[in-house]
């Protein structure tokens, strides 16, 4: 028994030395394996980002956005000019009208069913300017008075003579704008009126003037007229239709003045078609 005492007390000292290195180091936890796509974050905690659709456009402005950058944010959609044509829609307004217009007439007819010679015998043409005053109702309807004068050029004037004349004209005319706001606008007219006529011849020291005068029953004109920086203008064609019901002739000279004034009885139509220019003032 002494023996075997002796025997086990080297193989507890053996196993306490073995075992001494084992107790002495720290317990170390697994590492846990981790994929490989995982990205980590060292910083401070952040709000888990929402999965969303790939069309979203994040916005990376400050949250701390005021209600007046808002404002100016947006004037940018919301005040987009309209088209010039309908901005000239949006402003009009009923009122006034000025128009103007500078023309060449040529004419055809009698003065009088008796004569046999015709207006055009003695005159060549009437270069005449003249102006429109009324108000604009409708976008579309222009009711204004038209008056208008104009010099005339005779024909055959006699040798040695000096011939002119003077033709003055006026009267309501309606007007109707197709296309008020375009750029390039048709237009039509329709009109009466009042119209005078002379021509003077002086020979020497003595002249002769004879002059007559009547209805316009009808002024019809159309045209076109072209977006300008203030104004819209462009060409236009006109016919009226006339009958002269009075006339008056004088004599001026170194032997004194005469005239003589009559109703013509054999009255005869006669008519002026004219090519010119036509203008409006917005």
């Amino acid at each position: 028994m002494g023996s075997a005492k002796r025997l086990c007390l080297p193989v507890v000292l053996l196993a306490s030395a073995l075992a001494a290195p084992a107790f002495g180091q720290k317990v170390k936890k697994p590492v846990e394996k981790v994929d490989d796509d995982v990205v980590f974050d060292n910083t401070k905690p952040k709000k888990p980002v929402e999965e969303d659709d790939d069309n979203v456009v994040f916005d990376n402005r400050s949250d701390d956005v005021t209600e007046q950058e808002e404002f100016d944010n947006a004037a940018t959609y919301a005040t987009t000019a309209p088209d010039a044509a309908t901005a000239r829609a949006l402003r009009f307004r009923p009122g006034f009208h000025f128009g103007f217009q500078i023309s060449f007439a040529l004419p055809g007819g009698k003065y009088q069913d008796s004569n046999t010679s015709v207006i055009s015998d003695g005159v060549t043409g009437v270069l005449g300017g003249g102006i429109d005053v009324g108000y604009r109702f409708t976008p579309n309807l222009i009711v204004a008075l038209d008056v208008g004068a104009g010099y005339v050029f005779a024909n055959n004037c006699p040798n040695g003579a000096s011939c002119s004349g003077l033709a003055l004209q006026g009267g309501p005319q309606a007007q109707w704008r197709f296309l008020p706001f375009a750029e390039v606008v048709p237009w039509a007219g329709l009109g009466f009126g009042y119209e005078y006529f002379s021509q003077t011849v002086s020979v020497g020291g003595a002249s002769i003037t004879r002059s007559v005068h009547g209805f316009k029953f009808v002024d019809a004109r159309a045209g076109v007229d072209f977006l300008t920086a203030r104004t819209y203008a462009g060409p236009y064609v006109g016919f009226a239709l006339g009958q002269y019901g009075s006339a008056k002739a004088s004599l001026e000279g170194s032997l004194g003045e005469s005239s003589s004034s009559r109703s013509i009885d054999d009255k005869a139509l006669h008519h002026w078609i004219t090519f010119g220019l036509h203008g409006t003032f917005e």
